[in-house]
């Protein structure tokens, strides 16, 4: 059975939704690699240096929360993403069914 024109389709789109899974999925993993270690580390004394250093633990941090928020944005639309294919083919075969009628 081919997939139906894209008039026809529901509201979502498995191919769209696929890539914006991929797409969260790549990007927490970036920030979750994210490394500071050049602000951490400032090289110098001076007070503009030392109020760099400060900023290397929060942006890790931060880097990490909107990694596992990416993390789980991109899992709950793979189970979106599933569920909608199976509840579309569903709906299409009931619908098909009434067809001849």
């Amino acid at each position: 059975m081919s997939p139906p024109p894209e008039s026809a389709r529901f509201a979502v789109d498995p191919v769209e939704m696929s890539a914006l899974v991929r797409d969260w999925r790549r990007a927490g993993q970036a920030l979750a690699r994210l490394t500071v270690d050049d602000l951490a580390r400032p090289p110098g004394n001076a007070e503009c240096m030392r109020v760099v250093s400060t900023a290397a633990d929060p942006v890790v941090r931060l880097g990490r929360n909107i990694a596992d928020r990416l993390d789980a944005l991109s899992a709950a639309a793979e189970r979106l993403r599933s569920a909608s294919v199976v509840d579309d083919a569903g709906a299409a075969r009931v619908l098909a069914a009434l067809a001849g009628r």
